[in-house]
């Protein structure tokens, strides 16, 4: 008992005499050096196009930076254009438009409503549009005066309407491309009809940049 007693206060001894001694015997004879701030935390996501000494540029800073040297930064820029007045979407006149068929001339209403042609006719065109400045609707049918003067029946013309439409006036070259959607549907979380959707629904005539 006295020689156990005897050793436990030895070695209390030494540990107070050399304690820096004692934690170097523990860590080894060669420790290593302090790990640099750069490796301790990840940088809070962004772009970095240059390198960091107090973070590591990975994971979501990682892709953001990659997607941003292929020109696709996020959030996306917006694009350098605005709408124009919407009272230049009004003008003076009504259109319709040229069926593929073609359409009679007749010179007055009582002929067109009689059936009587002249001999004219529209010839058929795939963009072909009318202006008309008068149109009578009776038991008749619908007939619609052009602004020659000559008539024509409702049947085989179909009524432009107004269209909210104007597209975008630009400051400057756009920085990548876009689009308007055209037709309702969602957007997906990759390519492919099986992969899951996001949730986001895009409408017609909605701004998307590619």
């Amino acid at each position: 008992m006295r020689r156990l007693l005897l050793t436990f206060t030895i070695f209390l001894l030494l540990a107070t005499l050399w304690p820096g001694r004692a934690v170097e015997a523990a860590q080894g004879d060669n420790p290593s050096t302090q790990e640099p701030d750069s490796g301790a935390v990840l940088c809070p996501p962004a772009v970095y196009l240059a390198s960091q000494d107090d973070c590591l540029p990975l994971g979501p800073a990682q892709f953001l930076t990659e997607m941003a040297a292929q020109g696709m930064p996020y959030p996306l820029q917006p694009l350098p254009a605005y709408a124009p007045n919407p009272d230049l979407n009004t003008v003076p006149y009504s259109y319709f438009k040229v069926t593929d068929e073609g359409l009679p001339l007749f010179w007055s209403l009582d002929d067109a409503m009689a059936n009587q042609p002249s001999g004219q006719v529209l010839q058929p065109g795939k963009f072909l549009y009318v202006s008309y400045q008068d149109r009578v609707q009776n038991d008749q049918g619908v007939f619609y005066m052009l602004r020659s003067g000559a008539w024509i029946q409702g049947e085989g013309a179909r009524a432009a309407l107004p269209y909210p439409f104007q597209g975008l006036l630009f400051s400057s070259t756009p920085r990548n491309p876009f689009g308007w959607v055209l037709e309702e549907g969602q957007s997906r979380v990759a390519p492919g009809f099986d992969s899951p959707y996001t949730g986001h629904t895009f409408y017609r005539f909605n701004i998307v940049q590619v």
